[in-house]
């Protein structure tokens, strides 16, 4: 391991003493409390609900099965020594721990642990949220169905799938579009905010089970184009969403089950999953998945080694991989903190070759580094407007980057 290089540039920091502050409010006075479906995303709740989420919210099991994918233990990185660079500053890995909403944090190096520390009374067996992390989980059962010839071609439309989209937005919208988010449907995906918010809207109706019958009734009702489809790229959850109902259509209604047998078992994952479920056992495919650290890490090594699993069990294609990594319209695409990220099938691309992360809100990220076979998984609960907690653990990355 070289030493720690850094990089330069950044944004405030906060302080220790706030830190301190946080940590003490989110545990409460009884330690970390259990809320329900309508309170466990608040403050005091947040951090049992993201270790927890399906014992507050209705949910299927992905039970594991099968040979684990060992990780074996690497030269440790030291905390105290490795650094990054953030404002002019360069704290060190144990400082970033000590000052952040981590829940969770797994560095992979060569397929071993050399980094693993939980925060917040956390433990290994804890299901964690992915939130927007769930959407490139989608495009990997998108893959697989491919692959299975569930689905003929990702350029067949939605509704040629799912006829209840014929005259909505999303119906005209191709598959591929929909997995680049380049559908043209005009979404607001604000976290918070405005109760208009179709992103608060279709939460209310996963998560909440309130505000409309059924996500698919929801999508069938947007029917507002604000651009042509696949000439621009648009983040949106209801993107996620309809590829979604794509898969229910093409697995017989049962993602939960197909994640179980086509990814979960052949992943060598060690702990059961799970995904969260609407009132009629619809998958909340755009942000409510949830998994060990340790298997998020598996997930994040299933696409550093281009689709295969376990060193031999091939679960994506090498065409669909290289689809998933690359940038489709490198022109209009988005930029996200202080990098500049393309985007491929529901997946956040650096402009190095390989190196790309699931993102997803609160700060959960599963990065990946292709040509050094170095994964780094976060799990937190920071708040949903801190733009500022998203660069830094960007920064971070490149920190841990740069030891290798």
């Amino acid at each position: 391991m070289r030493s720690a290089v850094t990089l330069a540039i950044g944004v405030a920091i906060a302080c220790g003493a706030h830190a301190e502050t946080d940590k003490a409010e989110l545990r409460g006075p009884f330690g970390y409390s259990r809320g329900t479906p309508d309170t466990g995303l608040q403050e005091a709740f947040i951090v049992d609900a993201a270790s927890h989420p399906d014992k507050v919210f209705a949910s299927k099991r992905v039970a594991r099965s099968g040979p684990v994918w060992e990780l074996p233990r690497g030269t440790p990185i030291d905390p105290d020594k490795a650094t990054y660079a953030f404002k002019g500053r360069n704290p060190t890995l144990s400082e970033y721990l000590e000052k952040t909403r981590t829940t969770a944090l797994l560095v992979i190096k060569d397929g071993k642990i050399v980094f693993e520390k939980y925060q917040y009374d956390r433990t290994p067996d804890q299901r964690f949220l992915s939130f927007s992390m769930a959407k490139t989980v989608t495009a990997i059962l998108v893959g697989i169905a491919l692959e299975d010839g569930l689905i003929l071609s990702l350029d067949d439309t939605a509704a040629s799938y799912v006829p209840q989209l014929r005259d909505s937005a999303y119906g005209k919208a191709t598959l591929r579009q929909l997995l680049t988010m380049t559908s043209g449907a005009r979404w607001d995906d604000a976290p918070t905010g405005s109760s208009s918010s179709d992103l608060l809207k279709l939460s209310d109706c996963h998560v909440r089970h309130r505000g409309c019958e059924s996500s698919l009734a929801l999508l069938a009702a947007h029917r507002e184009q604000e651009w042509t489809p696949g000439s621009r790229f648009s983040y949106s959850g209801g993107d996620t969403m309809a590829l979604g109902h794509v898969l229910r259509a093409v697995t017989g209604q049962d993602v939960t089950a197909f994640t179980e047998r086509r990814l979960w078992s052949r992943l060598g994952a060690e702990g059961d999953a799970a995904w969260m479920v609407d009132r009629h056992g619809v998958e909340s495919f755009y942000g409510f998945f949830a998994a060990t650290l340790r298997d998020y890490g598996r997930l994040g090594l299933l696409l550093a080694n281009r689709g295969t699993a376990r060193g031999t069990e091939a679960i994506l294609s090498r065409q669909y991989w290289t689809e998933m990594t690359t940038a489709q319209l490198p022109a209009t695409q988005p930029r996200v903190a202080n990098f500049y990220f393309g985007y491929g099938y529901q997946l956040w691309l650096d402009p190095k070759p390989g190196v790309f992360c699931f993102r997803g809100l609160r700060g959960q990220a599963i990065y990946v580094d292709v040509p050094k076979q170095l994964v780094m998984v976060r799990l937190a609960v920071d708040r949903p407007e801190d733009a500022e907690a998203s660069r830094e653990r960007d920064y971070l990355w490149h920190g841990v980057r740069a030891l290798y």
